[in-house]
């Protein structure tokens, strides 16, 4: 692959948001934030991006309608939800709306983000661009 694959990473959470882009980028992809509900649209609207990450409480509205309108602009988007407010119905809500995996906060990144991110990306056929140990992509 020629170009990394683009995450857009939605969160209220300044300080989780800062985390997450620095451990995606160190594995080679490029990410893109948005703060809250509006501004992560408007970026659905005008761009393409290979997986969003999306958390489920944010204050201007529900990462459930962010799901839900992502997938009608993009079928193809993987998605990954997070919440630090899990309910066996708002997971079973984000599934139904098109949400490829679920992530209970808070989480290590080494050990649950980053293998999932892999897992949904392979999962829409994504092949994700981190360069391999011996340098052969």
């Amino acid at each position: 692959m020629d170009h990394p694959l683009r995450i857009l990473v939605v969160d209220d959470e300044i300080d989780l948001v800062h985390m997450l882009r620095t451990h995606l980028e160190a594995e080679g992809y490029q990410v893109i934030t948005a703060s809250n509900g509006i501004t992560a649209l408007s970026l659905l609207a005008q761009d393409r991006f290979d997986l969003l990450i999306v958390d489920v409480k944010m204050p201007d509205m529900s990462g459930l309608d962010i799901v839900q309108a992502a997938r009608q602009v993009d079928g193809h988007v993987a998605i990954i939800m997070m919440t630090a407010y899990a309910t066996v119905e708002t997971v079973i809500e984000a599934l139904r709306l098109g949400a490829d995996d679920f992530l209970v906060k808070p989480f290590r990144v080494n050990f649950a983000l980053l293998p999932m991110v892999e897992r949904c990306l392979a999962r829409r056929g994504l092949d994700y661009a981190r360069p391999s140990a011996t340098g052969v992509a």
